[in-house]
């Protein structure tokens, strides 16, 4: 079996609940592909771990993860857009709920603050020990 098969699979499940990501937003697929088998979320590592299933430079696939969370002022090409994340918020959140085997949702608010210059605000939905953000 290649290894993109399952990659591609994966792909097909991300864009089936999140239609509304045009083909280069669905770069996220690749992200959360990578992100699992790295056991790591940083961009060095989900590269290194994408690398050779995409049999890919390591540059390549770097800019590739790159291009999906900047401005679209500093992307390379003509029409490149900026991603709105809160457009993911609900489809996210439905994807959870779609098996969710218990009446009952637990969610967490947490505010983190970087130094005096930045706060974030997250909600997430909380399973089995982990939390995973939708907000």
């Amino acid at each position: 079996m290649s290894r993109l098969v399952p990659l591609y699979e994966w792909t097909v499940e991300v864009s089936a609940h999140f239609p509304h990501l045009s083909t280069p937003q669905a770069v996220l697929a690749l992200w959360s592909f990578g992100i699992v088998f790295a056991h790591r979320c940083t961009l060095s590592a989900v590269a290194n771990t994408l690398d050779p299933i995409l049999k890919k430079r390591h540059e390549t696939v770097r800019q590739r993860l790159c291009e999906w969370y900047k401005e679209a002022p500093t992307k390379t090409g003509d029409h490149r857009r900026e991603f709105d994340v809160s457009s993911c918020f609900s489809p996210l959140l439905a994807w959870i709920l779609k098996d969710w085997p218990n009446p009952q949702l637990a969610l967490v608010l947490d505010a983190t603050t970087r130094a005096d210059c930045l706060t974030v605000l997250s909600l997430s939905v909380v399973y089995r020990g982990s939390a995973i953000p939708v907000a």
